[in-house]
């Protein structure tokens, strides 16, 4: 039986139109220990602890003789069992404790906890590291795809994280739109924008023209895409 696929939350924030630049959602190391050991006051201030855990090592701390971070120390923290490809985030709520007769008794204090994968998303565009951005990331900064981790595929539309639902020539995306401008970029498929004439009585002629480029530009735009559905 084949072990379905997980799906990350999916935060889409920003997605436009106007930049429609290729990025692969990737997992990112990080590890739990990088962050800075902090300590509260009495008068309730949050400053780094003068007496730190000397047990507490950051992986990330590991150099090289050149003092960057050594390659592979995504490994060893993992070894380490620290999970650096998750971030977990606890936090506590109150609640009401009622007896038999509905009346409150008091109250209580509850633990919540919730892991989720660290996404970044990685710029795989000819203009962004000769399009190498997702190998160069997985190579020297232990970056890894979703499915290694075995989470689904999203969109590679910039900033979109929605369910891959269509593949193309140039990836998988949420729709067509987004793969038709991807594609359009990729392939030097232009929008050419109709400017303002500064004439009101005219602008109904411009706008027509506007809707006009635009379908011609996206019917274009499709015919290099060559979208279908995933299977």
């Amino acid at each position: 039986m084949v072990e379905k696929k997980k799906q990350i939350p999916g935060f889409s924030q920003g997605v436009r139109r106007n930049a429609s630049t290729r990025t692969i959602k990737m997992v990112q190391p990080i590890c739990p220990n990088s962050k800075q050991d902090m300590i509260r006051t009495p008068e309730g201030r949050y400053i780094p602890n003068p007496e730190p855990d000397p047990t507490r090592q950051s992986c990330q701390e590991d150099r090289d003789e050149n003092g960057n971070s050594r390659i592979g120390w995504w490994n060893a923290c993992e070894e380490r069992g620290h999970n650096p490809y998750f971030t977990k985030r606890v936090w506590y709520s109150s609640e009401d404790i009622f007896d038999e007769n509905d009346v409150m008794t008091g109250t209580k204090r509850v633990r919540h906890e919730i892991e989720r994968p660290n996404i970044s998303q990685v710029a795989a565009n000819i203009r962004v590291n000769s399009g190498r951005g997702p190998l160069i990331k997985q190579r020297a900064s232990g970056f890894k795809r979703l499915a290694d981790l075995g989470y689904e595929e999203v969109c590679e539309f910039r900033n979109c994280q929605n369910p891959a639902t269509v593949t193309s020539a140039v990836g998988g995306f949420c729709g067509n739109e987004h793969a038709q401008l991807c594609a359009a970029d990729f392939f030097g498929v232009y929008d050419y924008q109709v400017p303002n004439s500064g004439v009101l009585a005219n602008q109904e002629i411009i706008d027509n023209g506007r809707r006009r480029k635009s379908r011609q530009f996206m019917a274009e735009a499709a015919e290099v895409a060559q979208a279908r559905p995933i299977k």
